[in-house]
């Protein structure tokens, strides 16, 4: 299961069927339920490791090539959105797949 719990990547998903999104946690890749708010979702989206990306090394360089697809306004917003930052993190392509995707 894959949360979504920040506006500005929620909002991207549920209107492009897409997102890149930053994960403090290893994460297989395939199919995942997402849950965008409390209620039970019915959406399910396939997630790919994109890379990692050492937050105490200039992350915003490698971030700047995904910041047009993860609804944030730039590389230093969106780290500014991580709820808990570790000095290790994975970028994720998210599509929604199944009923309601695109």
């Amino acid at each position: 299961m894959i949360w979504f719990n920040v506006d500005e990547a929620r909002k991207f998903l549920l209107a492009n069927g897409f997102v890149f999104t930053i994960r403090p946690n290893l994460k297989r890749e395939g199919i995942h339920k997402v849950r965008v708010r409390k209620e039970n979702d019915s959406l399910n989206a396939w997630l790919w490791l994109m890379k990692e990306i050492d937050m105490t090394k200039n992350p915003e360089e490698d971030l700047e090539p995904y910041v047009e697809y993860s609804g944030f306004k730039s590389a230093k917003d969106w780290i500014g959105h991580i709820p808990k930052p570790s000095n290790t993190m994975y970028l994720y392509f998210c599509r929604l797949v199944g009923v309601g995707s695109q």
